[in-house]
């Protein structure tokens, strides 16, 4: 009795829910989604308060886009995209909130706060100007005190600008421009004392040496116990003729700061009052001849730059002594250096690295010379160990820094490398867009650099080629997937030898029945450029950005007008197995490059050439072309270059069409033709 009496009731249960199903399955599934989003809502701010702060962001977004006029989670979210320092994203998230209920003043202030840590402070003086007239007491009061604090972070700012650009200047010795900047600067702030000695230095490099004493007096009561400052006092003195003044103020700095800087100077001042004092006393006395030590003699030369005297002087202080100190070394090897004596001060930076093998400056010095000797890969291995034995240095940031200026064959902290190219040209006269590309991605044979073998694929492709009767060949219309070695015989050229073997897919079924089938190819390939509108030039300081929060735009900087000469060539000439025969291509450029956009954008117009010849017959692929063109170049980070180009374009094809191979076709034709390019190595 009891089963059944469970049974019935089941049955009273579950029979209206499957009713409700059938009958109303459209909102059931919306309830369904309701209790998806609230379940996302309760993961946010459960992994919030359980410490997941990255696992919180990702369920607020999901359940936000379903969601998104929940107000209270869209602020959540914001102040939690905030603490995890993306404050660009919590912005829009605050905006949005404002535009939806600008009554909610916590989340405008915090609008405003978010604006400060983007150093968007026009946006952040407004929020918090407004909030100031708030009717909560509270807000009021700190909207109040954040648009004062930002005041004050924004005069701190303006001061600290000021001070730097008076330190500029007194770096560039432009002392009267130093003394007219801290006037103004006075006018505005009350100076510190570092800006009142920097007044004083320039006033006394102007030979203004009485005004100068009085500021100086003037300041000495604020600051008595500034040393810097009664040094400087004491050179005033010195110069107004008041000698026992002078004396009495380097003996106090002398006394009162024994061990330091201050008394060394003060020190060192007194002495050469004294020996002026002993050069008057003994004016009318023989003169006995001054002993200089053969140091002072090598440094005297080594400054008029003498550096042919410095190593003779050096090798004889060498004969008499047997042995040299170390600074005498160093200057020999800078000298070699300077002379360009290089396998010489390769042979003494060898010496001298064994006898202090921790010496930075040396391994730099022996480096630079192996690079000029064009031992690049000697000198990528010293330049490794600096970096592996310096590990978080400047050493090892300036080492890394020239092994990425090493041809890449002789890198021996670059254990791989790698290259790719994607195009895509539309070609008027065919009506159509051929899309080629390749990419490899290889090392360097250990020991015998020169050899690199590889993997990689390649892809030619056209809109207008189709199978079967309606067949037009524009490009090979083929992938394959290959592996193979290149030989580069020469460091600093891209010229290689190659050859690779793999698989090709004829994408039109016209070999192998478009099955994938054995392939492989070898040849030579390379490029190379001249002239100095190859390069970018360094922009100055009067072509930065117009607006300094768009520095990544090229185009947001002030053009540049080159007007440089470059030229360039490229080709390939190749062995197909898939064609049997040999197929050669090459292209020229000569033109010059007209505008640079940034750092690294330009605009080059230029005269093209292309070649392509088949040694087996005369047919399309055997042609000569001339025109004019244009491209845009963009090299958006290291190693990747983009490039958009437009040319018109004169042919003719070339050889005998005895056997009419050509069907016909004109001798020469026009096209013109828009590619867009992108390279990258690595």
């Amino acid at each position: 009795m009891k089963k059944l009496i469970a049974i019935i009731l089941l049955g009273l249960v579950i029979a209206p829910a499957c009713m409700a199903w059938w009958l109303f399955p459209e909102n059931t599934s919306a309830d369904a989604q309701a209790i998806d989003a609230l379940s996302l809502r309760k993961k946010a701010y459960d992994a919030a308060q359980q410490g997941r702060p990255a696992e919180s962001a990702v369920n607020f977004r999901s359940y936000l886009a379903a969601r998104p006029a929940d107000a209270q989670a869209t602020f959540d979210y914001a102040v939690l995209l905030a603490s995890l320092g993306r404050h660009d994203e919590a912005v829009p998230l605050l905006e949005s909130l404002h535009r939806m209920n600008p009554a909610r003043e916590a989340a405008y202030f915090k609008l405003g706060v978010e604006y400060v840590l983007l150093q968007r402070d026009a946006d952040a003086e407004k929020v918090f100007t407004e909030l100031q007239s708030s009717g909560n007491r509270d807000v009021a009061l700190a909207a109040a005190e954040a648009a004062s604090r930002l005041k004050a972070d924004q005069a701190r700012a303006a001061k600290y600008k000021a001070e730097s650009e008076v330190y500029a200047l007194a770096r560039e010795f432009k002392h009267e421009e130093v003394v007219a900047a801290v006037d103004a600067l006075e006018k505005q702030w009350p100076l510190g004392f570092e800006m009142e000695m920097q007044r004083l230095y320039a006033m006394q490099n102007l030979q203004k040496y009485a005004p100068a004493l009085l500021r100086a007096d003037e300041l000495a009561g604020r600051y008595p116990k500034a040393t810097d400052l009664a040094l400087l006092r004491a050179d005033l003195l010195m110069q107004l003729g008041r000698k026992d003044e002078a004396v009495a103020i380097w003996q106090r700095v002398l006394s009162e700061n024994p061990g330091t800087s201050a008394a060394i100077t003060a020190n060192n001042r007194l002495e050469e009052v004294h020996k002026q004092d002993a050069a008057v006393a003994v004016a009318t006395a023989p003169i006995e001849p001054v002993k200089v030590s053969a140091e002072e003699i090598i440094y005297n030369l080594a400054g008029k730059q003498k550096y042919k005297e410095v190593v003779a002087a050096i090798d004889e202080l060498e004969k008499q002594r047997g042995t040299l100190s170390w600074d005498m070394e160093l200057q020999r090897l800078y000298s070699l250096q300077s002379l360009g004596q290089t396998d010489r001060a390769i042979q003494v930076g060898e010496k001298m690295a064994q006898s202090r093998p921790q010496s930075v400056e040396v391994a730099f010095l022996r480096a630079d010379l192996l690079v000029s000797a064009h031992r690049w890969e000697d000198s990528s291995v010293i330049l490794k160990k600096i970096k592996d034995e310096n590990k978080d240095t400047a050493a090892a940031t300036e080492a890394k820094r020239r092994l990425t200026a090493l041809p890449g064959m002789c890198n021996v902290d670059k254990q791989q490398w790698g290259e790719m190219y994607l195009s895509g040209d539309y070609h008027e006269r065919y009506d159509t867009v051929i899309g080629s590309g390749f990419i490899r991605e290889g090392t360097s044979v250990p020991h015998a650099r020169r050899l690199q073998p590889y993997v990689g694929a390649q892809l030619s492709v056209d809109t207008k080629s189709g199978a079967g009767v309606q067949q037009t060949i524009v490009a090979d219309n083929s992938v394959s997937f290959v592996g193979g070695v290149r030989a580069q015989p020469f460091p600093t050229q891209y010229l290689f030898l190659y050859a690779e073997a793999g698989i090709n897919k004829d994408l039109l079924d016209r070999r192998n029945n478009g099955d994938w089938a054995w392939d492989w190819q070898a040849g030579i390939y390379g490029f190379k450029s001249w002239g100095p509108g190859v390069k970018f030039k360094d922009y100055a300081s009067t072509n930065a950005p117009v607006d300094a929060e768009d520095v990544k735009c090229p185009f947001s900087y002030s053009p540049m007008w080159r007007g440089d000469w470059f030229a360039d060539v490229g080709a390939d000439f190749s062995w197909y197995q898939r064609h049997d025969s040999w197929l050669g291509y090459g292209q020229a450029h000569e033109g010059f490059r007209l505008v640079q956009f940034g750092p690294k954008m330009a605009l080059d117009a230029y005269a093209v050439e292309n070649v392509a010849w088949d040694v087996r017959g005369n047919y399309f692929d055997n042609l000569f072309e001339i025109g004019p063109g244009a491209r845009l170049i963009w090299e958006p980070r290291r190693g990747w270059q983009v490039v958009l180009k437009a040319e018109w374009i004169e042919g003719y094809y070339f050889g005998r069409d005895d056997l009419n191979i050509r069907g016909g076709a004109a001798g020469s034709y026009d096209d013109f033709r828009v590619s867009l390019s992108v390279g990258a190595s690595w």
